[in-house]
């Protein structure tokens, strides 16, 4: 489900550094120029072109400094759910490991092309007493056994956010990421 375009306008401003290479023509010190667009990339595209059709001739960029990106809407960053594997691992117990369960959820912005994020999940199993109702002080129903999604940062070390121009590259390099953290603590060979 995309985002209404109207959603997220990204405001970028660049500011480019002018020298001169006609001596006959004067030159700003500084063009500036501005850029809207629902992207955030288009909209620094645009705000670096705006720039560049402000330079008078005999003159050019030396380049464009670091542009400020300004959003005016409520919604910081939309994710859609693309992919979600469950890994269960059944390692050596001569090693002493358990039977473990993961949840990988790779996400895909809607704002933004080719930016994902990601996030690891273990599951964990608890015994959970409710405080409520009571008798006497004493919770009347039994303690139960859940299944709780706790996330787990050592599978995933990286920044949840990557860039990659499709699904396949995320889940490679989420896989091989997992792969690694297996074989340095010495769970797999």
């Amino acid at each position: 489900m995309p985002v209404p375009s109207a959603a997220r306008p990204w405001e970028c401003e660049a500011k480019c550094p002018i020298e001169q290479i006609d001596p006959k023509v004067t030159c700003p010190e500084y063009v500036y120029g501005k850029g809207k667009n629902n992207n955030k990339n288009n909209s620094e595209k645009e705000s670096k072109k705006d720039a560049n059709d402000k330079i008078p001739k005999g003159c050019k960029a030396k380049h464009y400094m670091s542009s400020k990106m300004f959003s005016k809407s409520w919604i910081e960053e939309a994710y859609e759910l693309v992919k979600v594997i469950d890994l269960h691992l059944s390692i050596d117990p001569e090693k002493n490991f358990d039977s473990y369960l993961f949840r990988i959820e790779i996400l895909k912005s809607l704002l933004e092309v080719d930016k994902y994020y990601i996030s690891v999940w273990r599951a964990e199993s608890y015994r959970i007493q409710s405080t409520h109702p009571q008798s006497d002080g004493v919770p009347q129903d039994q303690p139960s056994d859940e299944l709780i999604w706790v996330e787990d940062y050592f599978f995933w070390t990286k920044a949840n956010e990557m860039y990659a121009p499709n699904l396949d590259t995320v889940l490679q390099e989420v896989i091989s990421n997992f792969e690694a953290r297996l074989k340095h603590c010495g769970a797999i060979d």
